[in-house]
């Protein structure tokens, strides 16, 4: 029997609580990516919010997921300067082609630049089946 899979980029903790919280609910795996070098508070928010709205990746460890075992994978990225961070464009950009993906954006505003970041991600030959922002202060408190 295939499973569900949530794959997360976590800065703070707070999109790594909600991934916490939802596998849990859906019995799915959990998966966390990570920076290669985890960068200082100053240098992810400041030049990583500059590599955010211009959809660059950053170094990641390497991704070892046999993703053929699960029938839905969700995703789920802190949001930073309007788009997801640097890490989630590094992410999407390893999985294999036709993968389909649910995606959890997360934000203190709940606002994303959906349109933008669904064209990013069927750019690299992948499907949106479901787009969610998420205001992280509202599932915190």
């Amino acid at each position: 029997m295939k499973k569900a899979l949530i794959i997360f980029y976590s800065y703070s903790g707070h999109t790594k609580n909600i991934a916490q919280q939802k596998a849990k609910s859906q019995d799915a795996d959990l998966y966390e990516i990570k920076d290669q070098k985890r960068p200082g508070i100053v240098s992810a928010y400041v030049s990583g919010c500059f590599r955010a709205m211009r959809q660059k990746e950053t170094p990641i460890e390497a991704v070892e997921i046999d993703f053929s075992r699960y029938e839905s994978i969700t995703v789920m990225a802190p949001i930073w300067a309007g788009h997801p961070a640097p890490a989630f464009n590094s992410l999407i950009a390893k999985l294999p082609s036709g993968t389909a993906v649910k995606l959890y954006m997360i934000s203190g505003s709940g606002q994303s630049s959906k349109d933008r970041v669904t064209e990013f991600v069927k750019s690299k030959d992948c499907t949106v089946t479901d787009y969610i922002d998420v205001k992280s202060k509202s599932l915190l408190s």
